[in-house]
C-alpha cells in the first residue's frame, strides 16, 4: 500500500517555519502538479510561463524521466506562489535551487536541490510540523513508509476524489494506461467519502509567501536570506 497526505497535513507541512522554504515549496509543488520528483527538482524558469495578465501559469517540458514531452496549464495556487517565490529565489535557471538552503554546500552552487534523499527530508518535516499518523512513517511487508515519490499518490488520490478524469491526471503524472491508476481508484472513494476536498492554494498555505506582496513583473528576484 502506498501513503497519501490529507489536506489538512499537508497544510500544517506547508506552514512550518522549522523546515526550509525551499523544501516547503517543492513537496507543495510535487502534491499539486504530479510531477516525478526528478522532473520537478530539474525544473528551469525557462520551462515556465508566469504572465502577471493570467491567473494561470503553464508549465512545457520537453522530455520528462519517461522520455515523453508535457505540457499543461498549471493550478492558479501553484502559479501564483511561484510568482512570488522569484522574488525571493536565488537568481539563476533552476526553480528549485540548492542555494535557496539555509546552509548549502557551497561545490552544489549552480545546482538544483539534491533530491536522492527527499524522502527522509519529507518524514522529519512532517514530525517537525506535528503530523503524527503512524503509517506516513512504517514500514512492513504490506506498507511502505511516505516517500517524496508518493506525494504524486497525493495528487492522483484527490484529483480523482474531486471529480478529475484519468485522462487529465495521466497528462501530469505520465502514467500511460487506466491500469496504473487503477491502484489510486480505492483510496479516492475513500477521500471522496471523507470529503476530504483539495489542497489549500500553494501561495495561500506558505506564510511567507502569503505575506509577500507581488509588486511588478519588473521586481527583481533577490537571494533567500532564510529558511
Amino acid at each position: 500500500e502506498r501513503s497519501y497526505l490529507y489536506p489538512v497535513e499537508d497544510a500544517a507541512l506547508m506552514s512550518a517555519g522549522d523546515v526550509p522554504l525551499v523544501w516547503r515549496l517543492f513537496f507543495g509543488f510535487l502534491a499539486r502538479e504530479g510531477l516525478r520528483r526528478e522532473d520537478a527538482a530539474t525544473l528551469e524558469w525557462g520551462n515556465l510561463s508566469l504572465a502577471l495578465d493570467s491567473s494561470m501559469g503553464h508549465l512545457v517540458l520537453d522530455e520528462t524521466k519517461n522520455g515523453r514531452g508535457a505540457s499543461w496549464a498549471l493550478d492558479p495556487g501553484t502559479t501564483e506562489a511561484l510568482r512570488r517565490w522569484r522574488m525571493l529565489c536565488p537568481p539563476g535557471r533552476w526553480v528549485f535551487p540548492t542555494e535557496a538552503l539555509p546552509r548549502y554546500r557551497r561545490r552544489r552552487r549552480g545546482q538544483p536541490l539534491h533530491v536522492d534523499h527527499a524522502g527522509e527530508i519529507l518524514r522529519r518535516a512532517l514530525r517537525a510540523a506535528g503530523i503524527e499518523r503512524e503509517k506516513l512513517f512504517q514500514n512492513s511487508n504490506n506498507r511502505l513508509q511516505l516517500r517524496a515519490h508518493d506525494l504524486r499518490a497525493t495528487f492522483v488520490t484527490l484529483a480523482l476524489a474531486c471529480g478529475k478524469s484519468e485522462d487529465w491526471v495521466r497528462q501530469r503524472t505520465g502514467h500511460s494506461s487506466s491500469v496504473m491508476l487503477s491502484r489510486y481508484r480505492r483510496e479516492a472513494e475513500t477521500a471522496q467519502d471523507l470529503d476530504l476536498g483539495w489542497l489549500k492554494p500553494l501561495h495561500e498555505a506558505i506564510p511567507e509567501l502569503t505575506e509577500l506582496r507581488l509588486v511588478s513583473r519588473a521586481t527583481p528576484p533577490e537571494a533567500y536570506q532564510g529558511a
